[in-house]
Parts: C-alpha cells; structure tokens; sequence
C-alpha cells in the first residue's frame, strides 16, 4: 500500500490509550481458545488478547461467559507491560463468586494486583509521560503490522492494525488510511464484506492526504468487491436451489415408478394416490405436463367413475401441444364424448347429480380392475380393451413400461409453464393441496 511512510510520521503525532478492536469470533470459540493459549505460551501477548477478546465476546453471546477469560485477558496486557489494563481485567476476574481450586485464588490475584501497582507508579518518570509511552507502543504495534504484512500474514497483520486504530480513536486522532490497510489485509484474507466495510469508513474521511488512495479509486474497489460478494451470494443461491431441485426430482421418479407399480397390479386406488402426488409437485415445481392428468383420468376409467375420468381427460385436452406418443386427443375426445353420456346416465340412475364425484378414491364402479361389475348406473363405458389398435397399447406403455418419461418431458423439456398457468385457473389452489397420507420420501 501507498503512503505507509507518511502515516509513520504521522502517527508520532498521536496521543493515544490503550484499546482493541475486536475481529469476528470464529465460529467454534473453543479452537479459538486453544489457538490464543498458544499465542500466549509463546509470549505473543498482543496476538493472544485479541483473540482472548474475541471468545469473551463470543461466550457473553451465547451464555457461557466465565471470568477465567478476564484473567487471560489481564495475563496478556501485563506480558504487554500495559498494567493498568491487566488490573482492569484481574478486577474482573475478581467479581466471579466461587474461584475453584485449579483456578487462581482470590488472595493471590489481589497480591498481583498489588504488585502491579507498585510497578505501575515505578515505572512513571517525571520525563516520560503516559502520553509518550502511549506513543511507543503504538508505533511498535504499527511495526509489527507492517512486518506481518509484508511477510504474507495478514490474519495476524489485521489484528495489530486494529489495534492501532483503536488506540488513535481513543485519542480522537484517527487517521483514514488506517482504514485502507485494515481493508487490504481483509480483502487478501478473502473476507469481503469487511473490506468493503473498512473501504467505506475512509471514504467518510473528511481530509485525505495527497499520497494517500483517492476516493476513486478506493470507490471502484469497494464496487468491485460488492459485485464478487453479489457474484458468491447468488452461487450459493443456486447451489442451494440445485440441491432442492434434484431432491424434488427424484420425489417426481419415485411418485411416477410406484404409481406404475400400482397400475400393473390393477390397484388404481394406490396408483391414482402417486399420480396425484406426482402432479401436485410438478405444479409447484411449475413443471407440470398435461400426460399426468390423461393417467389420472384413466385410473377413474377403469373403476366406472365416469365423472371424474372425464374431468381429468378434459384437463388433458386443454393441453398447448401433445406429443407423438402421448395419447391421440381425438381419442381421449371420443371417451369425453361417450363418458359423459353414461357419465349423465349413471347420474340420473342414482338420482343424485353429483354422485359420480367421488374424489380422489373412486369408489365408484370396479375398485381393482376393468369391467362391468356391480356398479351404479347403466354399466361400463367404453372399454379401452376394446381392439387391439385403441389406447390400451399407448397407455400401457405409459404406465407399465415407461410412466417414468413423465420425468423426462418434465424435466428435460422443462414442461410448460403457459400450460402450468392454464391448469392453475382451472384448479386454483392445487398447488397447496395434497392426498390424505402423503408420504415424505427422505434421501
């Protein structure tokens, strides 16, 4: 960075005291812990507070503050010779309202305390003032950052650079561009969103020295920075929805593979139930095809529940395009056309006009099977078994061989969503809906 040797000479000028500003806790404050006691163990005094600061602030956030942690924070200020602090701190300590055995004794943290005092007064010379001494520190801080720095560390080199800007906000002499060195060591450790925040403080400057980055071009970092941080947002995004998609994918497979299973066996109850499902997901997932309508419809066929076999065939003619395997619309209308004549007939015979409406469970007619059977009205409508070349042989591909291709045209050729909107007016609220026992499928 630009105008390190400025700010030096600069920085003789301030007058601070003695602070921190904290960084981020990690997110698991034990390692965090284990990682200051090291610094500590190795004299790294400065390096071992700031982090002793951060589990403090982390433990008081989630209710497992201790005062030991007050103790460590006091035993690094007096390895720094800051013993105004490390009193601040042991006092602290001292307010906890048992001290355990293997924890430092009351008795004796009040003698340490007493001990520092009488440093404390030896070490105030008549021609050195707490200002100056003040002064030392910080411009050894600024050294140590500037070296960490420059030997790549800037997670260590952001900690000292805090600190001096801690210690010159305490003397309400704060100098901008220790905002840019603050955000260049963020921005190398890949944190930008407190790049961008450090950036933006000196933009609030008021007096920016001509050596110093220019608004400008600290401006079209920040934009820049913003854009990688919108870019990596909305990756997530994706990989979030990704993983959802794929998820409700494979809910689509299941539904369709059981609800053949089902029709293969003829218990179109159960088969109806999946088709169901497989329906109301596709909606949600604005993936739905017309096909699986012309399957529901065909599970009615079968049990003589000629209201809602027509219900649903009729859904499926309202259908934008129609594939060249998919059932012939000019069929499926033949079927409207002679269902809803014995549909009307078979309403009448039980003198109830919605009779035929059974809902989802068809139990109307033949419950696991094709054929007159018992049922109310006139009997059977068309059988679909009639000849070889009728809609038996397209549907049985469908259904017993190949139901699964309702996946493929909903997922490969992405369905269609004017369709999905089409079939929305005509059933609102389906998308809400689901059959009684829904099953949730875990993967």
């Amino acid at each position: 960075m630009k105008g390190k040797s400025i700010v030096f000479a600069l920085l003789i000028m301030a007058l601070p005291a003695a602070a921190i500003a904290q960084t981020k806790a990690a997110p698991i404050y034990m390692k965090l812990y284990q990682s200051a006691k090291k610094l500590f163990d190795e004299k790294k005094y400065t390096e071992a507070r700031a982090l002793f600061i951060q589990v403090k602030s982390f433990a008081k956030a989630d209710g497992t503050y201790q005062h030991m942690i007050d103790y460590r924070i006091g035993a690094c200020y007096e390895g720094e010779h800051d013993y105004e602090k490390a009193i601040e701190h042991y006092n602290l300590y001292l307010r906890a309202g048992s001290f355990p055995a293997k924890l430092p004794q009351k008795a004796a943290v009040e003698k340490q305390i007493e001990d520092l005092k009488a440093k404390l007064n030896k070490t105030k010379q008549p021609n050195k003032d707490y200002k100056t001494r003040m002064l030392e520190q910080m411009k050894k801080n600024l050294e140590t950052a500037i070296n960490y720095e420059k030997q790549g560390n800037y997670r260590y080199a952001v900690i000292y650079y805090l600190n001096v800007r801690g210690l010159m906000y305490r003397t309400n002499t704060h100098l901008a561009v220790i905002d840019i060195y603050i955000g260049n060591c963020y921005e190398k450790l890949r944190n930008y969103p407190l790049a961008v925040r450090y950036y933006s403080y000196y933009m609030k400057a008021t007096a920016i020295q001509p050596k110093w980055p220019t608004k400008s071009a600290v401006q079209k970092r920040i934009t820049d920075l913003q854009n990688i941080i919108d870019e990596e947002k909305k990756k997530n995004d994706e990989t979030r929805m990704t993983a959802q998609e794929r998820r409700n994918f494979q809910n689509l497979q299941n539904y369709s593979r059981i609800g053949a299973d089902y029709f293969r066996k003829q218990n179109y109850n159960m088969a109806r139930s999946y088709f169901i499902r497989y329906k109301n997901l596709a909606v949600r997932m604005n993936r739905y095809t017309h096909l699986v309508d012309a399957l529901i419809g065909m599970t009615y066929h079968y049990q003589n529940n000629y209201n809602m076999a027509v219900k649903h065939y009729k859904i499926y003619l309202t259908a934008k395009y129609f594939q060249s395997d998919w059932p012939a619309p000019a069929t499926i209308r033949d079927y409207v056309t002679r269902l809803s004549d014995y549909a009307a007939k078979q309403n009448a015979f039980a003198g109830d006009p919605n009779a035929g409406n059974t809902g989802n469970t068809g139990n109307t007619g033949n419950q696991n099977g094709p054929g007159p059977g018992p049922g109310p009205g006139p009997g059977p409508g068309p059988d679909p078994y009639s000849n070889s070349d009728s809609l038996l042989t397209k549907w049985w591909f469908w259904v017993g061989v190949g139901v699964a291709a309702l996946v493929v045209i909903a997922v490969v050729a992405g369905g269609s969503k004017s369709d999905d909107t089409e079939y929305k007016k005509m059933n609102p609220g389906i998308a809400k809906s689901r059959p009684a026992g829904f099953t949730v499928f875990k993967f």
